[in-house]
């Protein structure tokens, strides 16, 4: 975004999908059309997690009406809320000083911690509980133009951060489990096992998780139907560590039952496919959000105990095709004096104790442990850079960048930047 004085900037990558572990090469481009005095030109880069859920409570209030004291329920809400920073530092990349007409370029590289979760944005409602949350990160150009009412030259650039699946294993789970009706009298035993294809799944592929089941009905009951579903189980933390939970079935296929004393094992064990549609929200397991999935085979008793295993899966976000996007193309007659290339060191995601997480983390491994420091924010370490500032620019009156059609930029770009829509 430009100031009143038509300068501007602009954050390119080559890209702006990217996993956890990769390393990133851009360039902060700066024009200036009129010359300013910048005390500071930096690069700001952030990896953060928000939550946010509002609850709705009643409360009974005693108020006086025409010399009569009325009871009446009052609704309001409370709100809940909670900030992470996985990492966000600023790097001086320059201290020009006065800045003259012309275009200039700083190089920068970084490379992503491992250990981030993906990016994740989601919203719903939870019976009278709004909530939302957002795992995001992004990379922020900002020239620090020197006097009280004079706005800074900025562009922010999002990025989109794909976690890399696991390696495909099969999956497997069985139990004994002693059924009870009314809670105390005892009708046997009922044997139940799971076998999955494998543990990770693409949320927009339409895919089948592939089960095959086995049961023996010991018990003196009837079952009367048998399900496999997956579940999504979903915790967002405040800052100080006050949970909101959710847990619903996404996906389901109901099978017939087994009557007293039949059994499908072995060679008679039974294939119970599920399909899992497109849209699933993709797994995140950060230190305020953990949203993840399991499957469960159970079976249906009356007033019984139902007999169930469970699994836990991983759900990935696909992969981007290479070369699905492209940056913006360079304006014509762009001629700027490159600045050396400054090496960015991001903090590392420090594992620590999760003893608040165990009965969620029981059944998931977090791809981000939680952070050191709890309820606070985590800021990186200070600047990192390879190269030395360097001394004032040169007055280079280049010629000005001419008009590009950006019809086809994406949003995350931010077409309307006056670095790209520049006359």
């Amino acid at each position: 975004m430009g100031n009143t004085g038509g300068n501007s900037c602009f954050v390119q990558l080559p890209q702006i999908c990217f996993s956890p572990g990769d390393c990133v090469s851009g360039t902060l481009h700066v024009c200036i059309n009129t010359p300013v005095m910048v005390t500071e030109i930096q690069l700001k880069i952030t990896g953060r997690e928000r939550t946010h859920w509002r609850e709705r409570r009643h409360r009974t209030e005693t108020r006086e009406v025409d010399g009569e004291r009325r009871e009446e329920r009052v609704e309001y809400h409370v709100d809940h809320f909670g900030r992470n920073d996985f990492f966000k530092i600023w790097i001086p990349l320059h201290r020009p000083g006065q800045m003259f007409t012309g275009q200039y370029s700083f190089p920068f590289t970084f490379q992503f911690p491992n250990g981030i979760p993906g990016s994740f944005q989601m919203q719903g409602f939870h019976f009278d509980t709004h909530f939302d949350c957002s795992c995001f990160y992004k990379v922020k150009g900002v020239c620090q133009v020197q006097g009280l009412f004079k706005s800074n030259i900025k562009h922010t650039q999002y990025l989109q951060i794909i976690e890399r699946p696991p390696p495909i294993v099969g999956h497997f789970a069985d139990d004994l489990v002693q059924v009870n009706v009314c809670c105390c009298f005892n009708r046997g035993q009922f044997y139940i096992s799971m076998r999955s294809d494998k543990n990770s799944y693409c949320t927009d592929a339409g895919e089948v998780v592939q089960v095959i089941a086995e049961m023996d009905n010991q018990t003196t009951k009837d079952i009367g139907s048998t399900h496999v579903e997956l579940w999504q189980r979903l915790v967002l933390r405040t800052s100080s560590g006050l949970p909101f939970h959710q847990e619903r079935v996404v996906a389901r296929s109901g099978f017939p039952g087994l009557l007293a004393g039949e059994s499908h094992r072995g060679e008679n064990a039974r294939h119970m496919p599920l399909n899992l549609g497109v849209g699933l929200m993709p797994q995140c397991l950060g230190r305020l959000i953990q949203c993840g999935y399991y499957l469960r085979i159970s079976a249906s008793v009356a007033c019984a105990n139902d007999p169930d295993v469970k699994v836990p899966i991983c759900i990935y976000s696909p992969q981007p095709a290479p070369q699905a996007w492209h940056a913006p193309p360079v304006p014509a007659g762009w001629a700027p004096q490159v600045m050396p290339v400054v090496d960015v060191g991001l903090p590392q995601v420090v594992p620590a104790n999760a003893a608040n997480q165990d009965e969620f983390y029981g059944l998931f491994q977090p791809s981000a442990p939680p952070l050191e420091i709890q309820g606070r924010e985590v800021v990186g370490p200070g600047p990192a850079v390879a190269q030395a500032v360097t001394p004032g620019l040169v007055n280079y009156a280049s010629a000005r960048p001419q008009p590009v059609a950006n019809g086809a930029m994406p949003v995350a770009q931010q077409a309307n930047t006056p670095f790209l829509q520049q006359q």
